[in-house]
């Protein structure tokens, strides 16, 4: 009797080793080995965000994840969409034209996918201490560089400039450039006037320091100017904030900015348990992200947002609900999106 009660507890734990053996070695198929991470250019804070990621995802998990700097968002987020770029560091100024098929998106992106909402990016004019340069009226007759490669940066450079009263057309010197970068390199060589970039970039830091110091341009006079309302209704996805000298770094003057919500999108197609994991890792090391830039603060409070311009992928939806981060309300939320 002990013999064959012998033999039956080691056909079961077999039977358990063989099925949690399966198991793992399942879930590792469903991951895939490496991961592309579209983003801005190097120097851009948008390619900073995508690294840090990289960098998490590559040391928690089984995957090897890179970012992949391109020109702009009309040149990957097509890709991500295919499935042929299998990340993105994406703001709701973009990505909600391109799930619904508006300009500068010739048909609707429907497959794009959320893993996590995130961080505002703030965003504005700056020029050159002493310029004189104080507000954005005082643009006119100045050499602005405006980005001609990305519609939303076009959108938020001359609805900025329009606020002031001024036409983009007509009341600046336009110095047409490709990408956030080339405005702050056009900046840095004198051949602009002001400099268009975001708190914390890692471009503008080098054109502080070349320039002598930088004064942040703010993009309307005082929470009650009427041009708060207009950009707020002309610029969906983005609202205005107000930031105090000296208590963010790189900000020395009292100024009021852009705001843009940013975050990491997927497509439809990445595999349920590499976006659950995904999502696990970027809510477990927010302390590691933080130590790559400030803007990862508090990251993981905005990690679900009621404000979603796409739906989220359901692994990540599933990592959420385990951690009691996804309100009954968010399920509306999501199949309203789906339904878009």
């Amino acid at each position: 009797m002990k013999k064959k009660t012998a033999v039956v507890s080691i056909g079961v734990a077999a039977l358990i080793f063989l099925w949690t053996f399966s198991s793992v070695a399942h879930a590792a198929q469903d991951l895939p080995r490496s991961l592309t991470i579209g983003t801005h250019p190097k120097g851009s804070l948008l390619n900073i965000i995508g690294s840090g990621f990289a960098k998490v995802i590559s040391l928690h998990t089984s995957i090897s994840a890179k970012d992949r700097p391109f020109t702009g968002y009309l040149s990957w987020v097509p890709l991500m969409n295919q499935g042929r770029v299998d990340l993105g560091i994406i703001t709701d100024s973009e990505v909600h034209p391109a799930y619904r098929g508006k300009s500068p998106y010739r048909e609707g992106q429907k497959n794009l996918r959320l893993i996590s909402s995130g961080n505002g990016i703030n965003l504005g004019y700056v020029s050159r201490l002493g310029s004189g340069i104080k507000t954005m009226a005082d643009l006119k007759d100045k050499r602005v560089p405006i980005d001609s490669s990305q519609l939303a940066t076009i959108q938020n450079q001359e609805a900025l400039i329009r606020a002031a009263g001024l036409d983009p057309d007509k009341d600046i010197k336009k110095i047409l450039v490709a990408g956030v970068v080339v405005m702050v390199d056009a900046f840095m060589e004198g051949r602009a006037d002001v400099s268009w970039g975001s708190v914390g970039m890692g471009k503008i830091k080098e054109a502080e320091a070349k320039v002598g110091g930088l004064y942040w341009i703010p993009v309307v006079k005082s929470g009650s100017d009427p041009a708060l309302k207009m950009l707020e209704d002309s610029l969906p996805g983005r609202k205005v904030k107000f930031i105090k000298g000296k208590r963010v770094p790189g900000v020395d003057n009292d100024t009021w900015l852009l705001d843009i919500p940013i975050g990491l999108g997927t497509h439809e197609g990445l595999g349920d348990e590499a976006a659950y994991l995904i999502t696990k890792v970027i809510w477990e090391n927010e302390k590691e992200l933080n130590a790559v830039h400030p803007i990862f603060r508090g990251w993981k409070k905005a990690m679900v947002d009621e404000k979603a311009v796409i739906p989220y992928h359901p692994g990540a939806i599933k990592f959420y609900r385990e951690v009691n981060a996804w309100p009954e309300k968010m399920d509306a939320i999501q199949q309203n999106l789906l339904n878009q």
